[in-house]
């Protein structure tokens, strides 16, 4: 296909890292936010809360734990792995006058 544009595949190295910071920022600033004056309630310090563990810094690990396993599977290849084809079954006509596998 001449004149068509190649684009280059991204493995998801970056975007791992990426998430990676952006899930340690999202757990951890509700815990040093009050030092600079960035916080909601508690305004307080490494306070924890039941509601800090569950809506700061629960989805903050599950991102941390997404970036990984896109930078772990980007290093070894195990992105390109994933999408194996598996074997064809059998041939199974047997009836007369159908064409063979």
């Amino acid at each position: 296909m001449a004149g068509m544009l190649r684009m280059r595949r991204s493995r998801g190295a970056a975007s791992g890292l990426l998430l990676v910071l952006l899930g340690l920022w999202g757990a951890l600033i509700p815990f040093v936010g009050p030092y600079f004056h960035f916080a909601y309630t508690p305004d307080t310090a490494w306070t924890y809360t039941t509601a800090r563990l569950w809506l700061e810094i629960l989805p903050g690990a599950a991102v941390v734990v997404g970036g990984v396993l896109l930078i772990i599977a980007s290093r070894s290849g195990g992105s390109a792995k994933s999408g194996a084809r598996t074997p064809r079954p059998p041939c199974r006509r047997t009836r007369p006058g159908l064409r063979p596998c």
